[in-house]
């Protein structure tokens, strides 16, 4: 092996190292970055050369590639449990505005309202002629009355909410499925099918989490 051949061994020593340190630097700068994954940079043999018949030397080392730490099969549960927690806290919430417009067990609720108006009537039909008992069922009827109108525009006012928070989450939802798209084609470009663009892929797997929310 001449003396440029056993330099350039050192030489791709001394670049594959360098790399490695630039991994590491970037690895320790995205500490605290949102969605980042450990990098972690793999080497591989340069091809051989044969110096004599069937004597052959090494020619250094190169990059084989730089791929990401990452449990593909992890993430996928973790999107679910986050989806799943969503589900519940959204399902939670829209329950709890029903209880509160309801108001059971409040001394103001539906139940109240119609205990007391078939209480009114109950007494009335005991006595007819009463003309107080004949002027508290007829209020016990209007009391009911306003209770359940403002009870249906309550509702119908949660429904216009509701309505107004599913198309923003649609719109969120297309937002991030277009991210999502434009990712997958620079990705493609830049890995050729390969385990490369590991930042693309980083901010790919964000976004799908950021959906499983919705």
């Amino acid at each position: 092996m001449s003396l440029s051949a056993s330099l350039q061994v050192g030489r791709t020593g001394l670049l594959v190292n360098q790399a490695a340190i630039q991994v590491t630097g970037n690895n320790m700068a995205n500490l605290a970055t949102e969605g980042y994954h450990r990098q972690r940079i793999n080497f591989t043999p340069v091809e051989s050369q044969q110096i004599s018949q069937g004597v052959f030397v090494g020619r250094g080392v190169a990059v084989a590639d730089v791929t990401r730490l990452i449990d593909e099969a992890l993430e996928t549960r973790l999107r679910n449990s986050i989806s799943d927690q969503s589900n519940s806290t959204e399902t939670s919430d829209l329950l709890s505005r029903i209880e509160a417009i309801e108001a059971e067990y409040s001394g103001i609720d539906l139940s109240t309202q119609l205990g007391a108006f078939f209480d009114a009537f109950s007494q009335l039909a005991d006595n007819p002629q009463d003309a107080s008992l004949r002027t508290l069922a007829t209020q016990q009827a209007d009391s009911l009355c306003q209770f359940v109108n403002n009870m249906r525009d309550q509702f119908a006012q949660l429904r216009v909410q509701t309505y107004d928070a599913l198309g923003h989450a649609v719109s969120q939802v297309n937002s991030l499925l277009s991210k999502v798209e434009q990712l997958n084609r620079s990705i493609a470009q830049q890995s050729a099918g390969g385990g490369g663009a590991p930042g693309l892929r980083d901010q790919r797997d964000l976004a799908l989490s950021q959906l499983a929310e919705y």
